[in-house]
């Protein structure tokens, strides 16, 4: 009997610590960072793009510069790197182009909470994602996997384990310790 309890302890916390893995999405991709900037650059690959973010300190607040390299490319407006609200779609065809930057580019208004568009090749075609800035903090990216399809920009959360999987670990670390109690209790018994 205490084998089985034992065992039935075991596969709940199995399944507990499965279930905490993050959850795979089916389209878009979400990468939380939450680096600051002012020791290194981010750099990160997306397809045959890559894209490098670094700290800008020279005005009066900590903002961020982006640079691109292969394929990868920046929604710009007006010959500048543009930016996004939360909620913004991000797909190319809005006024903004996108555009190559080999060098550091300023990222306007990323003393706040701001977002960036970026677009790179991949073999299937140009896909869209967005980077998250605030400050000197790289929050994260995301990108659709997608070809062709626009992705909407919004603040990226470090995944928490949800509710359920947090149960089923509990659950598992409950089991073991009632067998181990009962276990215990008629070892006493014995003596």
């Amino acid at each position: 009997m205490r084998r089985l309890h034992l065992l039935a302890g075991i596969a709940t916390l199995a399944l507990g610590l499965v279930a905490l893995q993050p959850a795979a999405r089916a389209d878009v991709i979400q990468v939380f960072s939450g680096q600051s900037l002012s020791a290194t650059p981010i750099t990160f690959a997306l397809g045959t793009g890559s894209f490098s973010f670094t700290l800008d300190n020279t005005g009066f607040f900590p903002m961020s510069n982006v640079a691109t390299a292969g394929t990868g490319k920046v929604s710009t407006f007006f010959g500048g790197v543009t930016d996004f609200e939360s909620g913004s779609a991000i797909d190319g065809t809005g006024l903004y182009n996108f555009a190559s930057y080999p060098s550091p580019a300023s990222i306007p208004n990323s003393s706040a909470l701001d977002f960036v568009g970026l677009s790179y090749a991949a073999a299937d075609g140009t896909h869209y994602g967005f980077a998250e800035v605030f400050g000197g903090q790289f929050v994260g990216y995301a990108y659709e996997t997608t070809s062709n399809t626009s992705i909407q920009t919004n603040e990226l959360k470090q995944p928490v384990p949800e509710p359920a999987s947090a149960e089923l670990l509990i659950a598992g670390l409950t089991i073991m310790g009632i067998g181990r109690s009962k276990l215990k209790a008629r070892r006493q018994a014995a003596v």
